[in-house]
């Protein structure tokens, strides 16, 4: 009878020591990720152009915060060793190609979406909100204050004025809005109370007001559209299913490239089309002409509208996200970003998780025309890859097993 109770009694101890040791890991991890959030996100804003220290500084913070992942990954998460050197050989594959494109946030989502491993994706997206909404609210009042600048631009032939508040340009104020508002979306499951509809509707107009950008405003509002007929969606969805809608999404993305690559100036098709996306297909199409798709990456230089200039310079910035990663990036890259996609959509459909399909499926239109799908300041979306769904899987407003013995 001893031997019984002593039994039960380390099982008691080691399932409460198991336990202990996933809380930490899952609080290591989050700590990490507001860390890199808030280095990446000053960078980002006219916070970085207060002194030549930001930037080497935010890099070093960023290192920091990378290590806290790795570690969590190598200590915690329970991985085989075989595996631990495949993640290993795969990162340094990674980091050569995003050093040879100049852009290594690339390598840090791998990191996040490695370290996300049983971390609930709910705190997750709870982190991102909190941080990043609290930061951009500090930027804008920043640059309401003048304490940074609050850059003003115009549009061509018109009397619009545009206002970045404290970002580097409108179109990332309006991205950050679009990103914030897609993560409270999936984390309330699109199901909205009268305050949440009245309070995002203003947010909407509020930033299309101010950034004049298209885009995210006609996005914003179909989440809105979407969480007023969710239950008709969530049927489509079903109806489709996982594989169908893989199909659809991925012609998408074949086809908005497709259309760079072949782009015909002073053809109305095309003239139409490039209208829709707002001229994306003329730079995309540059991109094509002027270089080759590489394999390991390679650095294209470009000069976007962003920050200050204080010469006259001449524009060129690959947008699309998805042309961005197949010529900055490389095919492999590319590629690697394709089975991601398809493995965060299966477990999307797999966990009945339909709001994160309907967040990826709304990442995957912005994408096409902005340039912030891989970068984790605005979009945590594939931290899903992961991350744990439990959140998802039980019926609105009802707490999981994890949340109840937190």
């Amino acid at each position: 009878m001893s031997n019984i109770i002593k039994r039960k009694l380390d099982a008691q101890v080691n399932g409460l020591s198991a336990l202990q040791q996933s809380s930490f890991s899952e609080q290591l991890y989050l700590f990490s990720f507001v860390v890199y959030l808030l280095a990446s996100f000053v960078t980002s804003t006219m916070f970085g152009q207060l002194s030549t220290l930001v930037g080497p500084i935010a890099y070093y913070i960023i290192e920091f915060s990378a290590v806290l992942v790795i570690a969590k990954v190598a200590v915690f998460d329970g991985w085989e060793r075989e595996k631990l050197i495949i993640f290993a050989l795969v990162g340094i594959i990674f980091w050569q190609i995003c050093k040879n494109s100049g852009e290594l946030f690339y390598f840090y989502y791998y990191l996040f979406i490695l370290g996300a491993k049983d971390v609930r994706f709910e705190r997750i997206i709870k982190t991102f909100l909190v941080t990043i909404g609290s930061f951009l609210l500090v930027t804008i009042a920043a640059s309401l204050l003048g304490v940074i600048d609050n850059l003003t631009y115009g549009r061509y032939m018109e009397a619009t004025i545009r206002y970045a508040l404290g970002t580097i340009y409108p179109t990332d104020l309006a991205a950050r809005a679009f990103y914030l508002l897609l993560a409270y979306a999936m984390l309330r499951r699109f199901h909205f109370k009268l305050v949440e509809y009245v309070s995002c509707l203003a947010i909407t107009i509020f930033i299309y007001a101010v950034t004049d950008t298209r885009l995210d405003f006609y996005l914003m509002l179909l989440i809105l559209l979407i969480a007023l007929f969710y239950k008709y969606v969530v049927r489509l969805l079903e109806y489709l299913g996982s594989k169908l809608t893989a199909v659809i999404l991925a012609l998408f993305v074949f086809i908005n490239i497709f259309l760079a690559y072949t782009f015909i100036p002073n053809n109305r098709f095309f003239e139409i089309a490039n209208k829709v996306l707002s001229g994306r297909l003329t730079y995309g199409h540059l991109a094509f002409q002027n270089y080759n798709i590489p394999f390991f990456g390679q650095y294209v230089y470009q000069m976007g509208n962003g920050g200050v200039h204080k010469t006259p310079f001449q524009y060129f910035y690959i947008d699309s996200s998805f042309i961005r990663v197949l010529m900055m990036e490389g095919l492999l890259t590319f590629l690697a970003l394709v089975g991601l996609l398809l493995l965060i959509n299966h477990r999307f459909f797999k966990a009945h998780a339909y709001s994160l399909v309907i967040g990826m499926t709304l990442m995957i239109l912005s994408s096409v025309i902005d340039q912030h799908l891989l970068e984790l300041a605005f979009n945590v979306v594939f931290l899903g890859a992961l991350a744990d769904l439990s959140y998802w899987k039980q019926p609105f407003g009802l707490k999981t097993k994890s949340q109840l013995q937190a």
